[in-house]
């Protein structure tokens, strides 16, 4: 298997059909009055976060979201993003990164599968609200 991306945490890879997928360990991290935020940057790989508790703003791209308790949001690699807390609430998090690329050893028929993920990554939205789903 063949990834774009350096993913820093324990991983696993997977194999999906004509697709290869490489997870990370999923992290908590927490936000508060003395780190309000973690500062722009960009991964070479998807970046998955849950919000806990807390509420916050997460810039990504030249958008801003609203962050809640329950809400699911992904960065796509390569686009600038920021999560800042709401001062002087604490904001906690479980994060994890992935990449899927296609697989080298796939040539084999395109699936119904290939062509969900394919939609997914192309056209996930950035946030989704409590109960709320990214696809």
């Amino acid at each position: 298997m063949v990834f774009s991306c350096n993913i820093e945490h324990e991983a696993v890879a997977i194999g999906l059909g004509g697709h290869d997928l490489l997870v990370s360990k999923a992290h908590s991290c927490a936000f508060g009055p003395r780190t309000p935020r973690n500062g722009v940057h960009r991964h070479a790989c998807y970046e998955v976060c849950l919000a806990l508790e807390g509420s916050g703003t997460f810039l990504c791209g030249t958008a801003a979201h609203a962050i809640e308790p329950g809400a699911v949001f992904i960065v796509s690699p390569q686009v600038d993003h920021e999560i800042v807390s709401r001062e002087p609430d604490w904001l906690k998090l479980h994060f994890f990164t992935f990449s899927l690329s296609p697989s080298r050893a796939g040539g084999g028929p395109w699936t119904e599968e290939d062509g969900l993920l394919e939609r997914f990554l192309r056209h996930h939205r950035t946030v989704a609200p409590r109960r709320g789903y990214l696809g």
